[in-house]
């Protein structure tokens, strides 16, 4: 199985596509930490999860991944991409007034899940994925931080 956890509306062929939210084309529609009533561990070859993470609080982010880690089968990658906490500090720096960059920050707002409780730089999400038992294979920091994990 490749899965996409919290796709919004976000359709990939050929991917289980996982949201909160009951939107079209989700597959399984419920809280995060429900996924392993929905899919069996060791299943998955490939997780994406794309501006998901910053939305649980900093206390849980080693569980959220050891909860995908525990997904992947011996081998699996795991796709993550975070806001860049970094790159937010650099902007407003330079734009104090830039209330798009503060939005990027904190989430969008536009219902009570689109706030975001948590913050990356590439060395702290790095710290993140290892303590959750993951290697990395690349990271890039530009204004997200996107990486490739594996199990």
């Amino acid at each position: 199985m490749k899965l996409i956890v919290g796709a919004n509306e976000r359709q990939v062929e050929g991917y289980t596509h996982h949201d909160v939210l009951p939107l079209e084309g989700i597959d399984i529609c419920c809280e995060f930490f429900d996924l392993p009533k929905h899919v069996e561990p060791s299943s998955c070859e490939e997780i994406q999860m794309t501006h998901v993470l910053e939305h649980f609080p900093m206390k849980r982010t080693v569980e959220v991944l050891e909860l995908l880690y525990d997904l992947l089968q011996d081998g699996g990658k795991l796709y993550i991409e975070v806001p860049n906490f970094h790159w937010h500090a650099e902007m407003i720096l330079q734009n104090p007034r830039d209330r798009q960059i503060v939005e990027y920050a904190f989430g969008g707002q536009t219902d009570q899940w689109d706030f975001h409780y948590n913050g990356f730089t590439h060395e702290i999400l790095t710290e993140d994925l290892i303590m959750a038992g993951f290697g990395i294979d690349e990271m890039e920091p530009a204004s997200s931080i996107m990486c490739w994990a594996s199990k």
